[in-house]
Protein backbone atom coordinates (compact mmCIF):
# COMPACT_ATOMS: atom_id res chain seq x y z
CA UNK A 1 0.00 0.00 0.00
CA UNK A 2 1.64 3.30 -0.94
CA UNK A 3 1.89 5.90 1.68
CA UNK A 4 2.62 9.86 1.81
CA UNK A 5 5.88 8.65 4.24
CA UNK A 6 7.40 5.34 5.29
CA UNK A 7 7.99 4.07 8.97
CA UNK A 8 10.40 3.17 10.98
CA UNK A 9 12.22 2.41 14.13
CA UNK A 10 14.46 1.19 16.64
CA UNK A 11 16.10 1.26 20.28
CA UNK A 12 19.36 2.04 21.56
CA UNK A 13 22.44 0.22 23.73
CA UNK A 14 21.40 -3.01 25.93
CA UNK A 15 18.71 -1.17 28.66
CA UNK A 16 15.80 -2.52 29.90
CA UNK A 17 14.01 0.70 29.84
CA UNK A 18 13.00 2.51 26.62
CA UNK A 19 15.55 4.80 24.87
CA UNK A 20 15.65 8.31 24.15
CA UNK A 21 12.66 10.11 22.64
CA UNK A 22 13.67 12.60 19.83
CA UNK A 23 12.45 16.25 20.12
CA UNK A 24 8.44 15.90 19.33
CA UNK A 25 6.54 18.77 17.29
CA UNK A 26 3.37 19.36 18.59
CA UNK A 27 1.60 19.11 15.89
CA UNK A 28 -1.59 17.54 15.38
CA UNK A 29 -2.30 14.69 13.23
CA UNK A 30 -4.75 15.53 10.96
CA UNK A 31 -3.76 13.16 8.17
CA UNK A 32 -1.39 10.62 9.69
CA UNK A 33 1.73 9.07 7.57
CA UNK A 34 0.71 5.59 6.54
CA UNK A 35 3.35 2.84 7.57
CA UNK A 36 3.33 1.04 4.34
CA UNK A 37 5.83 0.88 1.52
CA UNK A 38 4.98 1.24 -2.53
CA UNK A 39 3.14 -2.06 -3.33
CA UNK A 40 4.56 -4.87 -6.17
CA UNK A 41 2.77 -5.20 -9.25
CA UNK A 42 -0.18 -7.90 -8.54
CA UNK A 43 2.00 -10.41 -10.21
CA UNK A 44 4.11 -10.52 -7.51
CA UNK A 45 1.58 -11.63 -5.13
CA UNK A 46 2.04 -15.35 -4.30
CA UNK A 47 1.54 -18.13 -1.52
CA UNK A 48 5.41 -16.84 -0.74
CA UNK A 49 3.82 -13.31 0.38
CA UNK A 50 1.95 -15.34 3.49
CA UNK A 51 4.91 -16.99 4.77
CA UNK A 52 4.45 -14.62 8.11
CA UNK A 53 1.64 -17.70 8.75
CA UNK A 54 4.28 -20.17 9.09
CA UNK A 55 7.40 -17.94 10.41
CA UNK A 56 4.92 -17.66 13.75
CA UNK A 57 3.23 -21.44 13.05
CA UNK A 58 -0.02 -19.66 13.02
CA UNK A 59 -1.56 -23.22 12.32
CA UNK A 60 -0.45 -24.88 15.42
CA UNK A 61 -1.76 -22.08 17.31
CA UNK A 62 -4.43 -21.69 16.24
CA UNK A 63 -5.08 -25.63 16.80
CA UNK A 64 -4.17 -25.22 20.07
CA UNK A 65 -7.41 -22.53 21.01
CA UNK A 66 -5.20 -19.65 21.36
CA UNK A 67 -6.95 -17.26 18.87
CA UNK A 68 -7.12 -14.18 20.71
CA UNK A 69 -10.66 -14.85 21.76
CA UNK A 70 -12.20 -12.55 24.87
CA UNK A 71 -9.71 -9.79 24.31
CA UNK A 72 -10.39 -6.10 22.38
CA UNK A 73 -7.98 -4.57 20.43
CA UNK A 74 -8.33 -0.90 19.25
CA UNK A 75 -7.01 0.07 15.70
CA UNK A 76 -7.07 4.04 15.07
CA UNK A 77 -6.11 3.92 11.44
CA UNK A 78 -8.11 5.43 8.13
CA UNK A 79 -11.34 4.55 6.36
CA UNK A 80 -11.89 1.02 6.00
CA UNK A 81 -13.52 -1.71 4.03
CA UNK A 82 -15.30 -4.54 6.13
CA UNK A 83 -17.02 -6.45 3.18
CA UNK A 84 -13.73 -8.10 2.03
CA UNK A 85 -14.00 -12.05 2.07
CA UNK A 86 -11.23 -12.21 4.65
CA UNK A 87 -13.12 -9.90 6.97
CA UNK A 88 -16.59 -11.62 6.51
CA UNK A 89 -17.47 -12.79 10.03
CA UNK A 90 -14.45 -10.77 12.10
CA UNK A 91 -16.06 -9.37 15.24
CA UNK A 92 -15.11 -6.04 14.19
CA UNK A 93 -17.40 -2.65 15.39
CA UNK A 94 -16.68 0.30 13.56
CA UNK A 95 -17.42 4.10 15.19
CA UNK A 96 -19.62 5.79 13.00
CA UNK A 97 -19.14 8.35 11.39
CA UNK A 98 -15.00 9.15 10.71
CA UNK A 99 -13.30 11.62 12.30
CA UNK A 100 -13.88 13.48 8.94
CA UNK A 101 -15.80 16.03 7.50
CA UNK A 102 -16.25 17.42 3.74
CA UNK A 103 -16.13 21.00 2.85
CA UNK A 104 -19.89 21.08 3.43
CA UNK A 105 -18.97 20.20 6.69
CA UNK A 106 -20.72 16.80 6.41
CA UNK A 107 -19.02 13.53 8.01
CA UNK A 108 -17.56 11.28 6.43
CA UNK A 109 -18.28 7.48 7.00
CA UNK A 110 -15.57 5.28 8.43
CA UNK A 111 -16.45 2.69 6.64
CA UNK A 112 -17.07 2.50 3.07
CA UNK A 113 -16.15 0.36 -0.12
CA UNK A 114 -14.55 3.17 -2.00
CA UNK A 115 -11.15 2.63 -3.34
CA UNK A 116 -8.96 5.05 -5.79
CA UNK A 117 -5.31 6.88 -5.69
CA UNK A 118 -6.75 9.38 -3.89
CA UNK A 119 -8.68 6.95 -1.87
CA UNK A 120 -6.33 4.33 -0.46
CA UNK A 121 -8.69 2.51 2.00
CA UNK A 122 -6.66 -0.64 1.47
CA UNK A 123 -4.66 0.47 4.45
CA UNK A 124 -6.78 0.42 7.03
CA UNK A 125 -8.57 -3.12 5.98
CA UNK A 126 -5.23 -4.65 5.55
CA UNK A 127 -3.95 -4.26 9.15
CA UNK A 128 -7.09 -5.52 10.56
CA UNK A 129 -7.06 -8.36 8.38
CA UNK A 130 -3.21 -8.92 9.52
CA UNK A 131 -5.28 -9.27 13.16
CA UNK A 132 -8.32 -10.49 12.31
CA UNK A 133 -8.56 -12.09 9.08
CA UNK A 134 -9.74 -15.56 7.70
CA UNK A 135 -7.08 -16.02 4.59
CA UNK A 136 -10.05 -16.31 2.45
CA UNK A 137 -9.83 -14.16 -0.62
CA UNK A 138 -11.79 -12.91 -3.95
CA UNK A 139 -12.31 -16.17 -6.05
CA UNK A 140 -10.83 -18.89 -4.93
CA UNK A 141 -8.03 -16.54 -3.72
CA UNK A 142 -5.69 -17.09 -0.30
CA UNK A 143 -5.78 -13.46 1.70
CA UNK A 144 -4.30 -12.43 5.09
CA UNK A 145 -4.44 -14.88 7.83
CA UNK A 146 -5.18 -12.90 11.25
CA UNK A 147 -2.82 -13.49 13.79
CA UNK A 148 -5.96 -13.33 16.32
CA UNK A 149 -8.69 -14.40 14.60
CA UNK A 150 -11.33 -14.54 17.41
CA UNK A 151 -10.52 -11.08 18.71
CA UNK A 152 -12.77 -8.55 18.84
CA UNK A 153 -11.70 -5.19 16.86
CA UNK A 154 -12.74 -1.72 17.52
CA UNK A 155 -12.18 0.40 15.17
CA UNK A 156 -11.98 4.29 14.84
CA UNK A 157 -10.96 6.23 11.39
CA UNK A 158 -9.28 8.98 12.54
CA UNK A 159 -8.26 10.01 9.07
CA UNK A 160 -8.15 9.81 5.52
CA UNK A 161 -5.53 9.64 2.92
CA UNK A 162 -7.73 11.59 0.25
CA UNK A 163 -5.91 13.82 -1.63
CA UNK A 164 -8.17 16.46 -1.47
CA UNK A 165 -8.97 20.07 -0.05
CA UNK A 166 -12.80 19.11 0.50
CA UNK A 167 -11.54 16.57 3.17
CA UNK A 168 -10.88 17.92 6.90
CA UNK A 169 -9.86 15.37 9.89
CA UNK A 170 -9.14 18.54 11.90
CA UNK A 171 -12.63 20.36 12.47
CA UNK A 172 -15.79 18.70 13.24
CA UNK A 173 -18.82 20.78 11.43
CA UNK A 174 -19.34 23.38 13.29
CA UNK A 175 -15.92 24.58 12.70
CA UNK A 176 -14.39 23.74 15.82
CA UNK A 177 -10.56 22.28 15.63
CA UNK A 178 -9.84 18.70 17.11
CA UNK A 179 -7.65 16.29 17.59
CA UNK A 180 -8.92 13.15 15.63
CA UNK A 181 -5.80 10.58 17.08
CA UNK A 182 -6.68 11.80 20.60
CA UNK A 183 -10.82 11.73 20.22
CA UNK A 184 -10.26 8.09 19.21
CA UNK A 185 -7.44 7.10 21.56
CA UNK A 186 -10.10 8.51 24.31
CA UNK A 187 -12.72 6.58 23.07
CA UNK A 188 -11.10 3.84 22.71
CA UNK A 189 -10.27 3.87 26.09
CA UNK A 190 -13.77 4.95 27.29
CA UNK A 191 -14.91 1.99 25.76
CA UNK A 192 -12.77 -0.43 27.50
CA UNK A 193 -9.85 -1.61 24.92
CA UNK A 194 -7.13 -4.02 26.28
CA UNK A 195 -3.96 -3.15 23.38
CA UNK A 196 -4.38 -0.18 20.75
CA UNK A 197 -2.79 -0.51 17.52
CA UNK A 198 -1.71 2.58 15.25
CA UNK A 199 0.15 2.49 12.07
CA UNK A 200 0.33 5.56 11.21
CA UNK A 201 3.20 8.77 12.11
CA UNK A 202 3.41 12.55 12.71
CA UNK A 203 3.26 15.03 15.53
CA UNK A 204 1.35 15.14 18.36
CA UNK A 205 -1.30 17.77 19.70
CA UNK A 206 -1.50 18.43 23.48
CA UNK A 207 -4.68 16.17 23.49
CA UNK A 208 -3.00 13.35 21.92
CA UNK A 209 0.04 13.66 24.44
CA UNK A 210 -2.22 13.55 27.17
CA UNK A 211 -4.87 10.69 25.73
CA UNK A 212 -1.22 8.71 25.64
CA UNK A 213 -0.48 9.83 29.24
CA UNK A 214 -3.80 8.02 30.44
CA UNK A 215 -3.45 4.88 28.42
CA UNK A 216 -0.24 3.90 29.65
CA UNK A 217 -1.78 5.50 33.30
CA UNK A 218 -3.87 2.95 32.74
CA UNK A 219 -1.74 0.05 31.63
CA UNK A 220 -3.17 -0.10 28.09
CA UNK A 221 -0.69 -1.40 25.96
CA UNK A 222 0.09 1.24 22.57
CA UNK A 223 1.30 -0.71 19.84
CA UNK A 224 2.64 1.63 17.34
CA UNK A 225 5.00 1.19 13.75
CA UNK A 226 8.02 3.80 13.26
CA UNK A 227 8.53 5.14 9.96
CA UNK A 228 9.40 2.80 7.14
CA UNK A 229 13.18 4.76 6.60
CA UNK A 230 16.12 6.00 8.33
CA UNK A 231 15.65 9.70 6.94
CA UNK A 232 15.07 12.27 9.60
CA UNK A 233 11.97 13.99 9.88
CA UNK A 234 11.24 17.03 11.96
CA UNK A 235 8.22 15.75 13.33
CA UNK A 236 8.69 13.44 15.97
CA UNK A 237 6.81 10.37 14.14
CA UNK A 238 4.87 9.78 17.17
CA UNK A 239 2.95 7.89 18.57
CA UNK A 240 6.04 4.67 18.09
CA UNK A 241 8.19 7.76 19.75
CA UNK A 242 6.19 7.87 22.74
CA UNK A 243 7.43 7.50 26.54
CA UNK A 244 5.60 4.11 26.94
CA UNK A 245 4.94 3.26 23.51
CA UNK A 246 5.82 0.37 21.88
CA UNK A 247 7.43 0.88 18.92
CA UNK A 248 8.02 -1.94 16.15
CA UNK A 249 10.20 -2.63 13.10
CA UNK A 250 9.53 -4.70 9.55
CA UNK A 251 11.34 -7.36 9.27
CA UNK A 252 11.33 -10.06 5.54
CA UNK A 253 11.78 -13.71 5.64
CA UNK A 254 15.45 -13.50 5.87
CA UNK A 255 14.71 -11.58 9.42
CA UNK A 256 15.90 -8.73 7.80
CA UNK A 257 14.51 -5.35 8.46
CA UNK A 258 13.89 -2.71 6.42
CA UNK A 259 16.74 -0.77 4.16
CA UNK A 260 17.05 2.72 3.33
CA UNK A 261 19.44 2.52 0.29
CA UNK A 262 21.11 -0.32 0.92
CA UNK A 263 21.68 0.30 4.91
CA UNK A 264 19.12 -0.64 7.50
CA UNK A 265 17.09 1.30 9.16
CA UNK A 266 18.24 1.85 12.51
CA UNK A 267 16.27 3.61 15.21
CA UNK A 268 16.73 4.07 19.21
CA UNK A 269 12.65 3.67 19.41
CA UNK A 270 12.73 0.19 18.04
CA UNK A 271 11.43 -2.31 20.89
CA UNK A 272 9.94 -5.46 19.01
CA UNK A 273 10.27 -6.60 15.03
CA UNK A 274 7.48 -8.43 13.46
CA UNK A 275 7.02 -10.08 9.89
CA UNK A 276 6.06 -6.95 7.69
CA UNK A 277 7.83 -7.18 4.32
CA UNK A 278 7.08 -8.89 0.87
CA UNK A 279 3.57 -9.24 2.75
CA UNK A 280 0.68 -10.36 -0.24
CA UNK A 281 -2.28 -7.50 0.44
CA UNK A 282 -5.90 -7.28 -0.72
CA UNK A 283 -6.86 -4.42 -2.75
CA UNK A 284 -5.18 -2.20 -5.40
CA UNK A 285 -5.63 1.56 -5.09
CA UNK A 286 -4.13 1.95 -8.71
CA UNK A 287 -6.91 -0.08 -10.03
CA UNK A 288 -9.23 0.82 -7.93
CA UNK A 289 -10.31 -2.87 -7.00
CA UNK A 290 -10.54 -4.92 -4.35
CA UNK A 291 -10.05 -8.63 -5.91
CA UNK A 292 -6.15 -7.36 -7.06
CA UNK A 293 -3.73 -8.62 -4.59
CA UNK A 294 -0.04 -7.02 -4.49
CA UNK A 295 3.03 -7.15 -2.07
CA UNK A 296 3.83 -4.58 0.13
CA UNK A 297 6.52 -3.57 2.83
CA UNK A 298 5.90 -1.78 5.97
CA UNK A 299 5.71 -1.32 9.62
CA UNK A 300 1.85 -0.76 9.55
CA UNK A 301 1.82 -4.52 8.96
CA UNK A 302 3.97 -5.70 11.47
CA UNK A 303 1.82 -3.49 14.40
CA UNK A 304 -0.85 -4.78 14.25
CA UNK A 305 0.88 -8.61 13.96
CA UNK A 306 2.59 -7.65 17.69
CA UNK A 307 -0.89 -6.50 18.66
CA UNK A 308 -2.22 -9.71 17.86
CA UNK A 309 0.29 -11.45 19.69
CA UNK A 310 -0.26 -9.38 22.67
CA UNK A 311 -4.31 -10.57 22.52
CA UNK A 312 -3.06 -14.23 21.88
CA UNK A 313 -0.88 -13.92 25.34
CA UNK A 314 -3.65 -12.15 26.83
CA UNK A 315 -6.68 -14.71 26.22
CA UNK A 316 -4.05 -17.74 27.33
CA UNK A 317 -3.02 -15.90 30.64
CA UNK A 318 -6.39 -14.03 31.07
CA UNK A 319 -5.17 -12.51 34.74
CA UNK A 320 -1.91 -10.93 32.96
CA UNK A 321 -2.06 -7.03 33.03
CA UNK A 322 -1.44 -4.91 30.18
CA UNK A 323 2.51 -3.97 31.19
CA UNK A 324 3.24 -7.21 32.13
CA UNK A 325 1.80 -8.22 28.47
CA UNK A 326 4.94 -5.26 27.19
CA UNK A 327 7.16 -7.03 30.16
CA UNK A 328 6.80 -10.80 28.57
CA UNK A 329 6.78 -9.17 25.09
CA UNK A 330 10.88 -7.89 25.31
CA UNK A 331 11.49 -10.76 27.00
CA UNK A 332 10.67 -13.61 25.22
CA UNK A 333 11.72 -12.44 21.69
CA UNK A 334 13.44 -14.85 19.75
CA UNK A 335 15.91 -17.27 21.28
CA UNK A 336 16.25 -18.10 25.02
CA UNK A 337 12.58 -17.22 26.23
CA UNK A 338 12.18 -15.67 29.75
CA UNK A 339 15.76 -13.78 29.22
CA UNK A 340 16.11 -10.66 30.62
CA UNK A 341 15.50 -7.77 28.18
CA UNK A 342 19.09 -7.48 26.22
CA UNK A 343 19.20 -4.65 23.66
CA UNK A 344 20.59 -4.27 20.32
CA UNK A 345 23.19 -1.95 20.47
CA UNK A 346 23.19 -1.25 16.87
CA UNK A 347 19.68 -0.41 17.17
CA UNK A 348 18.21 -2.60 14.01
CA UNK A 349 15.94 -4.85 16.20
CA UNK A 350 15.48 -3.32 19.44
CA UNK A 351 14.97 -6.19 22.20
CA UNK A 352 14.24 -9.17 19.30
CA UNK A 353 12.36 -10.92 16.94
CA UNK A 354 8.60 -11.61 17.84
CA UNK A 355 8.17 -15.40 18.85
CA UNK A 356 4.83 -16.46 19.44
CA UNK A 357 6.36 -20.36 20.71
CA UNK A 358 8.25 -17.87 23.55
CA UNK A 359 5.53 -15.67 24.44
CA UNK A 360 3.07 -18.50 25.07
CA UNK A 361 5.18 -20.79 27.15
CA UNK A 362 5.89 -18.35 29.73
CA UNK A 363 2.97 -17.07 32.12
CA UNK A 364 3.77 -13.48 32.45
CA UNK A 365 1.75 -12.92 35.56
CA UNK A 366 4.64 -13.20 37.74
CA UNK A 367 6.64 -10.23 35.97
CA UNK A 368 6.52 -6.65 37.44
CA UNK A 369 3.20 -4.60 36.77
CA UNK A 370 5.59 -1.92 35.38
CA UNK A 371 5.64 -0.48 31.93
CA UNK A 372 9.64 -1.40 31.16
CA UNK A 373 9.38 1.14 28.70
CA UNK A 374 8.26 4.34 30.79
CA UNK A 375 11.25 6.31 31.13
CA UNK A 376 11.12 8.91 34.45
CA UNK A 377 14.33 10.78 32.93
CA UNK A 378 15.51 11.32 29.78
CA UNK A 379 19.36 11.38 28.20
CA UNK A 380 21.24 14.46 27.09
CA UNK A 381 19.43 16.56 24.53
CA UNK A 382 16.29 13.99 24.50
CA UNK A 383 12.82 15.23 25.34
CA UNK A 384 10.26 12.67 27.08
CA UNK A 385 6.50 12.58 25.60
CA UNK A 386 4.57 12.00 27.48
CA UNK A 387 6.65 12.66 30.79
CA UNK A 388 6.67 10.89 33.85
CA UNK A 389 4.77 13.06 35.82
CA UNK A 390 2.47 13.74 32.79
CA UNK A 391 1.54 9.82 32.80
CA UNK A 392 1.14 9.52 36.73
CA UNK A 393 0.06 13.13 37.29
CA UNK A 394 -3.55 12.13 37.51
CA UNK A 395 -2.97 9.56 40.76
CA UNK A 396 0.36 10.88 42.21
CA UNK A 397 0.24 8.82 44.81
CA UNK A 398 0.29 5.46 42.58
CA UNK A 399 3.18 6.54 40.26
CA UNK A 400 5.35 3.38 40.68
CA UNK A 401 9.22 3.38 41.61
CA UNK A 402 11.66 3.45 38.85
CA UNK A 403 12.61 -0.21 39.28
CA UNK A 404 10.05 -3.03 39.50
CA UNK A 405 11.94 -4.94 42.51
CA UNK A 406 11.63 -1.61 44.54
CA UNK A 407 7.87 -2.65 44.16
CA UNK A 408 8.23 -6.04 45.66
CA UNK A 409 8.66 -6.08 49.72
CA UNK A 410 12.17 -6.65 50.93
CA UNK A 411 11.47 -10.28 52.77
CA UNK A 412 12.89 -9.39 56.33
CA UNK A 413 11.09 -6.44 55.89
CA UNK A 414 9.67 -4.91 59.50
CA UNK A 415 5.42 -5.17 59.63
CA UNK A 416 4.01 -1.34 61.05
CA UNK A 417 2.20 -3.47 63.79
CA UNK A 418 5.96 -3.90 65.32
CA UNK A 419 7.53 -0.88 64.44
CA UNK A 420 4.80 0.75 66.27
CA UNK A 421 5.00 -1.59 69.42
CA UNK A 422 9.10 -1.17 69.42
CA UNK A 423 8.56 2.47 68.96
CA UNK A 424 6.27 2.60 71.92
CA UNK A 425 8.68 0.68 73.92
CA UNK A 426 11.58 2.42 73.27
CA UNK A 427 9.35 5.86 74.14
CA UNK A 428 8.95 4.10 77.82
CA UNK A 429 12.16 3.35 78.08
CA UNK A 430 13.49 6.58 77.70
CA UNK A 431 10.94 7.94 80.14
CA UNK A 432 11.55 5.77 82.65
CA UNK A 433 15.54 6.56 82.23
CA UNK A 434 14.36 10.03 83.20
CA UNK A 435 12.41 9.19 85.89
CA UNK A 436 14.97 7.37 87.80
CA UNK A 437 17.63 10.20 86.57
CA UNK A 438 15.61 12.56 88.92
CA UNK A 439 15.09 10.43 91.66
CA UNK A 440 18.89 9.52 91.87
CA UNK A 441 19.52 13.82 91.63
CA UNK A 442 17.02 14.45 94.65
CA UNK A 443 18.25 11.49 96.79
CA UNK A 444 21.85 12.42 96.27
CA UNK A 445 20.56 16.17 97.08
CA UNK A 446 19.02 15.22 99.93
CA UNK A 447 22.08 13.17 101.31
CA UNK A 448 24.03 16.37 100.61
CA UNK A 449 21.91 18.39 103.14
CA UNK A 450 21.94 16.16 106.04
CA UNK A 451 26.02 15.91 105.84
CA UNK A 452 26.37 19.80 105.51
CA UNK A 453 26.99 21.67 108.84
Amino acid sequence: MSTSSPTKRMRSAARPARTPVRVVALAAVSAGALLLGAAAPASAATDDGFWYVDVLDLETVHAGGVRGGGVTIAVIDGQINTAIPTLAGADITVREPSFCYSESGEPLPAETTALSPTQPTEHGTNVVAMIVGTGEGYSGQTSLTGIAPDATILYYASYTTAIDDSVDCGSESGGANIDSQAQALTEALDAGADIVSMSFTGGASPDFVSALARAFREGVPVVAGLKNSSEFRLLGDMPANANGAIGVQAAGPDGGIQQTDGTDNADAKTDVVAPGLGITIQGSATAGSWEEQSTADGTSLATPLIAGALALVKQRYPDTTGNQLIQSLIRNTSGTPDHEPDYDPAQIYGYGLVSLENLLSIDPTGYADLNPLIRETPDVDDVLVPTYAEIFSAEPDSAPSSTPAAQEAEPDAMPPSVGIVIGIAAGALVLIGVLVLVVLLVVRRSRRGATTP
